[in-house]
């Protein structure tokens, strides 16, 4: 399937929180229980700093079929926020074109490092591309204990 990446419009916060939630609830059910998933992406509306997280930062979208599909959000930093896709689309192109546009930015703002908290399924993707980081982290969400990986890129090292 083909993929258009574009920036965000004002106005997608909501779309892409249900993107959000969609590859939450569904796209990791073979990594995480029915329990951490409600806690990572939590029932209702997105919440207000939902919106202001987003226009804080670099946002690209994945479009596919005229809609969005996925999105992937960077701070002015170099920290890759958020990167996630709808389910129907995970392993296709939408999220390694997100992730190009990214490295592309980050390169023409002469970042020497990017970094990241991944997810147990974000982790495989970036360990691909050369991201380091092996030292898992637990956090608590409500009560309920998720598992991730703070990783880095260090652009000036980076040869894909």
């Amino acid at each position: 399937m083909s993929v258009l990446i574009r920036h965000m419009r004002a106005g997608e916060e909501a779309a892409l929180h249900r993107i959000f939630v969609e590859a939450v609830r569904d796209g990791a059910k073979g990594h995480y229980d029915s329990r951490q998933r409600k806690a990572w992406a939590p029932d209702g509306p997105p919440p207000p700093s939902w919106h202001e997280r987003l226009r804080e930062q670099e946002v690209w979208v994945a479009v596919g079929r005229g809609q969005p599909v996925g999105f992937l959000s960077v701070t002015p930093e170099g920290h890759l926020d958020l990167a996630f896709v709808r389910p129907s689309w995970m392993g296709g192109r939408a999220m390694p074109a997100l992730y190009d546009a990214m490295l592309h930015w980050a390169r023409e703002q002469g970042l020497a490092r990017l970094t990241t908290d991944a997810s147990h399924l974000f982790r495989a993707f970036l360990r691909r591309r050369g991201w380091t980081g092996e030292t898992p982290e637990d956090i608590d969400r409500g009560g309920v204990v998720l598992r991730r990986w703070p990783m880095t890129l260090d652009l000036k090292d980076e040869k894909t």
